[in-house]
């Protein structure tokens, strides 16, 4: 009966299909990330669109250089003026033709999941990945808003399944292909020999060395302390580590570094993005120690740049991209010494680092931010048509 409350102003919706009108759709998402932003401008070519961000992030920049050129009306739920516009906003949900909702797991998105249902207004609910939990109140909560949504989005397999897991049917499910990929990145072919050497003196990555890189925040999950031990058991006199990211964990993988008397290993602080993708296109093999990534945005960057990839299982990203021999390797998280052992084999084999490097940019052509939009723009349309 809920279920069917859902769609109870769709007739209302039908009658006013025939004008001319863009529909009006409130968005709420977790904080202005780019990747976010970028589909929402797609979204504003279509439809009447204002955005909500909860706006809690672990960098202030996060807020300020994502949005400073928006062509939508955005605001943000942590300012008063931000959160006193929601409020009166969700009292009239009707005036919005539909509500997308980025996070629905959050309190705003499951009051705004709830206000939608009580006043029929379809929500729309997008999931890039996740891990099903022990079944706890938090888990029904989630059986409760996946279930009411009309529809649901997701990122891939590993992420329909964790719609499927919550009881979303599969006729509600509608995919997209998760990126924070523009078309400029995205390598037509893999990285040149004379290209590598000219990236090489750009950068740390040394010139005659097989060159691993990974990327990501210094903190525990990302398991770079996992990768420091690997690194330990591999023959690595030909190879070359470089560790981007920067962050609390920095000082402890220095002191292992010296203690164990490790070669061959740089560290470096965060790079922009543009000063990042030239070390990625100096490198050979992308290699992620991840504990846990509900994606794992680094990845499509580095296949985008033509690199391998050597990928914990516990990075949604790298289960639903990578396959094993073809386009990289899939290691037991904590396993070591499967990690240095991948590590060894693809640094022995550069015919197979060709190959992967050449599926890895096939794979990702035409996976943008963009396509991620114009996706959504359709899933939506087909939806109102069939009602």
């Amino acid at each position: 009966m809920i279920l069917e409350m859902g769609f109870g102003n769709m007739l209302d919706v039908m009658k006013k299909s025939g004008d001319n009108r863009m529909r009006k759709i409130m968005v709420y998402a977790e904080f202005p990330a780019p990747y976010r932003v970028a589909v929402f401008e797609v979204l504003s070519k279509y439809y009447d669109l204002e955005v909500y961000y909860e706006c809690i992030v672990t960098e202030e920049r996060s807020r300020q250089y994502a949005v400073q050129n928006s062509s939508f009306p955005y605001y943000f739920l942590n300012d008063k003026c931000g959160k006193q516009r929601f409020r009166q906003k969700t009292k009239q949900l009707r005036d919005f033709d539909f509500i997308l909702i980025y996070n629905a797991c959050w309190r705003s998105g499951i009051y705004l999941s709830l206000v939608s249902i009580l006043q029929r207004v379809p929500y729309f609910v997008n999931n890039d990945g996740g891990f099903v939990g022990k079944k706890n109140i938090k888990d029904l909560v989630k059986h409760f808003i996946f279930g009411h949504a009309s529809l649901c989005f997701a990122s891939g397999v590993v992420s329909a399944n964790y719609f499927h897991a919550y009881g979303v049917p599969v006729s509600k499910i509608r995919f997209h292909n998760f990126t924070s990929l523009s078309e400029e990145d995205i390598l037509k072919k893999p990285v040149s020999y004379e290209d590598k050497y000219y990236f090489r003196e750009k950068t740390e990555a040394p010139k005659n060395k097989i060159c691993f890189i990974t990327v990501g925040q210094f903190v525990p999950r990302k398991g770079f302390d996992l990768l420091l031990r690997a690194w330990k058991l591999l023959d690595n006199d030909r190879c070359h580590l470089l560790m981007i990211g920067g962050g609390s964990q920095r000082k402890n993988y220095e002191n292992y570094i010296e203690t164990n008397r490790l070669q061959n290993v740089t560290l470096l602080d965060f790079l922009p993005k543009e000063r990042l993708f030239e070390y990625y296109k100096a490198s050979d093999v992308f290699v992620f120690p991840t504990r846990e990534d509900v994606w794992g945005l680094v990845i499509n960057e580095a296949m985008a740049c033509g690199l391998p990839v050597i990928s914990s299982n516990m990075c949604l990203a790298a289960k639903e991209l990578v396959e094993n021999g073809v386009n990289g390797f899939l290691y037991e998280m904590q396993d070591v010494q499967g990690l240095s052992r991948k590590m060894e084999e693809i640094s022995g084999d550069s015919d197979l680092r060709k190959v992967m490097a050449a599926n890895n940019i096939k794979k990702m052509q035409g996976s943008t931010m963009a396509a991620i939009g114009e996706k959504h723009h359709t899933d939506i349309e087909a939806f109102f048509n069939e009602k």
